[in-house]
């Protein structure tokens, strides 16, 4: 429960608007030191899934340790040892122009490479100068899926020369590692597995609403674009717990979010007071289980979100369970 309540909170800050420009990226520390990219705030919200992801592993693995540093807050490492030349590449390490440097662990037959407009799906390891792990795929066994840009910019480098199915080992100099994120200067260590690389869904014909979507009061435009197959299909109301899929664009049509290109849905509670938000609800409760909906979403009255601007989500109702009541405890006679 507490899993899918975080990634429904990082999936709701996933939303956000583009400028394209020349990306800078940083990624995130699992304290929530936000990425800082001149690709606009999509990035930063894209980042917020790294650090809500560690935060995640460290509670689920025992191993997870803390160590104090002064001055700041207590940091969580995992016990994940580093490699044993993470201190200094080897003599046939290949070397880019940049100052990244690499070994290969593991060839691929394949031919693909990733671009900036790919999500790509990876495992991976990062170790800091110190060698200690600050971020793993490892722990959780479950690979993550990001686009490209959402990653640090030295693993952003080091994944655009890899293949699919090919695992190295990338070296990245300071100047090029995530800010924030490790807890000593220099060099980072990367092990990273590239598993596959994914396409994103074109994005809707329509990034306004067209002449025939229906609007609620609230100012929420949808239209129905695929149908349940069950004819007893109910809608779901303030007791219900979903599971869905969103997929979502900003205003320019460039997208945002997937939960579909990360292969795990979204769940949440409609009677959740903070989450999902309002127009979200509204969405949920027009639609019956096994449908799929559009839905135009108006800026909403709050500071983040008028940053986003409007944006257009593809909601489809996977499951309807009702929420589990709590428990009322018992007085003792």
């Amino acid at each position: 429960m507490k899993a899918n309540a975080i990634l429904i909170i990082t999936s709701f800050l996933f939303v956000a608007c583009t400028t394209e420009t020349k990306t800078e990226s940083k990624e995130v520390n699992n304290k929530g030191v936000t990425a800082e990219t001149s690709d606009s705030v999509e990035i930063k919200s894209i980042a917020i899934d790294e650090v809500q992801a560690e935060k995640q592993i460290a509670k689920e693995t025992p191993e997870a340790e803390a160590e104090p540093e002064k001055g700041r807050k207590k940091k969580r490492f995992l016990k994940i040892a580093p490699p044993v030349d993470f201190k200094s590449p080897p003599d046939n390490a290949e070397t880019s122009e940049s100052g990244l440097r690499s070994i290969t662990l593991k060839k691929s037959s394949k031919r693909t490479s990733p671009t900036d407009e790919n999500w790509v799906e990876v495992h991976y390891t990062g170790w800091d100068s110190q060698g200690k792990a600050f971020i793993s795929t490892a722990p959780s066994k479950r690979s993550r899926t990001l686009p490209l840009r959402g990653f640090p910019k030295g693993l952003q480098e080091g994944l655009r020369s890899m293949k699919v199915d090919e695992k190295r080992r990338i070296w990245v100099p300071e100047n090029l590692a995530p800010k924030g994120q490790v807890s000593e200067s220099g060099t980072v260590v990367y092990d990273v597995e590239l598993v596959s690389i994914k396409k994103e869904p074109p994005a809707p014909k329509h990034l306004t609403p067209p002449p025939k979507a229906s609007k609620t009061e609230s100012g929420l435009s949808y239209r129905i674009i695929g149908k349940s197959k069950s004819r007893r299909a109910k809608r779901p109301d303030d007791n219900s717990m979903l599971s869905v899929n969103i997929t979502q664009w900003n205003a320019n049509g460039r997208l945002i979010m997937s939960t579909v290109l990360q292969g795990r849905p979204m769940n949440f509670n409609l009677g959740h007071k903070s989450f999902p938000p309002p127009l979200w609800r509204e969405a949920a409760k027009l639609l019956k289980k096994g449908e799929k909906g559009r839905f135009w979403i108006p800026v909403e009255n709050t500071s983040r979100n008028r940053k986003m601007g409007n944006t257009i989500m593809d909601m489809e109702i996977l499951s309807i369970k009702e929420s589990p009541k709590p428990k009322v405890p018992v007085k003792k006679r």
